[in-house]
């Protein structure tokens, strides 16, 4: 950092602080990066802009849609068989034929009632393919192909395990020095739909994470991997439903002044986390657990969702 204060006599000390001064934002240690998507409604002034998007639940990219089925439940679906294909393929057929595509790519499907060898969650690949008569899906795998089985059923549920989601909102900053430190605020609106047969009880979190990178030291693919979560902040909310289905928070009861759905407004100010020299990911997840019934979240509806990153020298 350029002395302060600068001497007149000191040459070597006024041609630092110019050329550091001179060397902008980065060199004065203000290193920004954000995300911003919004839902605005419209005035007189500006046109409507609907950037709406649906959380998908998958463990990489997309992490959100913007088509309004996607759907973060998929209920129990009767297998008729299940093969590998390779040693890092499987291939679920269904019993009956489905109405339309039950599962989209990077599901991470869970498997029960067939046997040790296929029964579990599918994660992180998750689904490659699917159709109305089957799915595919793709695992790190130990390099054998076992035998086919029958029966048991094939599922989804991207809130389940205890364990969070993303939503795509993220900003990627250096830190360069053990005395940085890292300004973050953060903005989420999130709409819930639910289904239950009986009174349940949900914990909805949001947080902020901070993700380190790490070299692929793949010369044919020579970027970052991203690990290591460290959670920054959380807010969470506990909400009681009964049977039956609808949003979180409710819709309008008639005759309110409110028009349609307000959504869960979460909002982070002036965070400060001070982590060690590198290159991180900070990014806003979710974690739906269920408290008590047999509740579910079927679909995440993301309106406005921000995050601002800032690393300051010290």
């Amino acid at each position: 950092m350029a002395k302060f204060p600068v001497e007149v006599s000191d040459a070597e000390g006024i041609v630092e602080a110019v050329n550091y001064v001179l060397s902008g934002p980065a060199g004065l240690g203000q290193n920004f990066q954000g995300y911003s998507s919004n839902v605005v409604q419209g005035t007189n002034d500006a046109a409507p802009f609907n950037d709406t998007a649906y959380i998908t639940g998958n463990f990489r990219t997309p992490f959100t849609s913007p088509d309004p089925s996607t759907t973060t439940y998929v209920a129990p679906i009767a297998l008729k068989s299940s093969e590998y294909i390779d040693p890092r393929t499987i291939k679920f057929t269904f019993a009956t034929t489905q109405a339309a595509p039950p599962f989209a790519l990077g599901n991470n499907i869970e498997i029960n009632y067939v046997n040790d060898v296929y029964n579990g969650a599918y994660v992180p690949i998750g689904v490659i393919q699917c159709t109305t008569d089957f799915a595919l899906v793709r695992i790190t795998g130990d390099g054998k192909v076992y035998p086919s089985a029958f029966g048991g059923e094939i599922s989804y549920n991207a809130f389940s395990g205890f364990a969070f989601v993303s939503t795509g909102a993220g900003a990627k900053v250096t830190v360069n020095s053990v005395t940085d430190r890292v300004f973050i605020s953060a903005q989420l609106n999130n709409v819930l739909y639910w289904s239950a047969t009986e009174p349940s009880v949900f914990n909805y979190t949001v947080m902020v994470n901070r993700r380190t990178a790490f070299p692929t030291n793949d010369p044919t693919n020579p970027d970052f991997e991203f690990g290591d979560v460290e959670t920054i902040s959380t807010k969470n909310y506990y909400m009681q439903v009964d049977a039956g289905s609808g949003t979180l928070p409710p819709a309008a009861e008639p005759g309110s002044y409110q028009i349609g759905i307000q959504p869960l407004e979460t909002i982070f100010t002036s965070i400060i986390d001070t982590p060690p020299v590198g290159y991180y990911w900070y990014i806003i997840d979710i974690e739906i657990d269920n408290m008590g019934g047999d509740g579910v979240i079927t679909y995440s509806e993301l309106t406005n969702r921000s995050i601002s990153v800032q690393v300051v020298k010290e």
